[in-house]
């Protein structure tokens, strides 16, 4: 149904029982989701993340333990203008609404100017501060608020990976 998308994972060994929570609400609250789960990891392999979520859908990076050089190596494995997915091993899933929405915007992702770099679907305080004076864009029939920044850059979002 989709083109697959990398979910970039911000994790590391010690917080690897929380990413696999994470895995499981976006099993059970958006089981056609389109992500390819690049999980990095430091000292123990995590396969067991891959024999419960298949290797289709989780990608096991070994990476350096700071944050920056994890962050490095799994964005390396991206084309600056490809879009990816952030998510963050503290930020999982309550439920998707409007799924057919956030398709719609999935399978447009290859046609849309350069100039877009990022659709953010989550609600916040900060975030919603940081867009006050942002004016409403249309995207098809969908409304969207023009954010001028990257404050709450860790929320699960699509963003090209040049941000």
């Amino acid at each position: 149904m989709h083109n697959k998308i990398k979910a970039i994972c911000l994790t590391y060994d010690k917080h690897m029982p929380i990413m696999d929570y994470v895995l499981y609400t976006y099993d059970k609250y958006w089981p056609d989701h389109p992500f390819v789960f690049y999980v990095p990891w430091n000292f123990a392999e995590p396969t067991h993340l891959v024999r419960l979520y298949g290797e289709e859908r989780i990608k096991l990076i070994k990476t350096p333990s700071p944050i920056k050089g994890t962050l490095r190596t799994l964005l390396e494995l991206c084309d600056p203008k490809e879009w990816i997915w952030w998510a963050m091993d503290d930020k999982y899933l309550l439920k998707v609404k409007r799924k057919e929405n956030i398709h719609t915007i999935f399978s447009s992702l290859p046609n849309l100017d350069d100039s877009i770099s990022g659709f953010m679907f989550t609600r916040n305080s900060n975030a919603d501060w940081a867009m006050k004076n942002g004016q409403t864009l249309r995207f098809g029939d969908l409304p969207f608020r023009e954010k001028w920044n990257y404050n709450q850059i860790y929320q699960p979002q699509l963003l090209r990976s040049r941000v």
